[in-house]
């Protein structure tokens, strides 16, 4: 049973870090050898709290994006970021107007 995607693996700083600690000979050294071959991916139609999830549990800060077999993109912790903030601002702007236009009923008598 092959992957679903054509991604075979990724090489990350903390990749090449471990490899350094270890004494690794980088002129000898190759991809295959450093890189991380169970990737964790979303895909573009995944909501961004997957994506978070996915960085959290697995202390990575990139994700590829892949569809259809094929990587179509990379999403950052920084995106997710982005992302989160925008919809919190969005969220505040629609609590804003809702008591805005609670303030401009008429009080009901009791």
């Amino acid at each position: 049973q092959g992957r679903p995607y054509d991604l075979i693996g990724v090489v990350s700083e903390r990749d090449i870090l471990r490899q350094a600690e270890a004494g690794a000979d980088f002129d000898k050294t190759r991809v295959a050898d450093v890189m991380t071959r169970q990737v964790a991916w979303v895909g573009p139609k995944d909501d961004i709290n997957k994506a978070m999830d996915l960085m959290i549990g697995r202390s990575i800060r990139h994700l590829p994006v892949l569809a259809g077999g094929k990587m179509q993109g990379m999403i950052t912790v920084r995106d997710v970021m982005r992302a989160m903030r925008q919809a919190d601002e969005a969220d505040i702007r629609c609590l804003i107007s809702y008591l805005h236009d609670e303030m401009r009923k008429e009080p009901t008598s009791l």
